[in-house]
């Protein structure tokens, strides 16, 4: 689908249950690239802090080796508490 002129397409992926394995954070943001998204976006659950930390390392591999584009990463969460 074309956009207008200086219209962004953010396409976003959520997960309500879990974070996923870093390998496919990665593939999902990848995958939202290739497609055009002009601003990839996943929304995680972190089930404990160690997710967290998941969806940081894999938004730093992505950036660092995948990413043409700004992207958005997000844990929705902190139910450990």
């Amino acid at each position: 689908m074309r956009m207008p002129a200086g219209v962004k397409v953010i396409m976003s992926n959520h997960d309500f249950h879990k974070t996923p394995a870093q390998e496919d954070i990665i593939y999902r943001l990848r995958r939202m690239q290739d497609l055009g998204a002009d601003l990839p976006k996943i929304a995680v659950m972190p089930q404990s802090p160690q997710d967290v930390l998941t969806l940081l390392a894999a938004t730093l591999t992505m950036k660092e080796k995948y990413a043409t584009r700004p992207l958005i990463t997000m844990s929705m969460a902190n139910p450990w508490r």
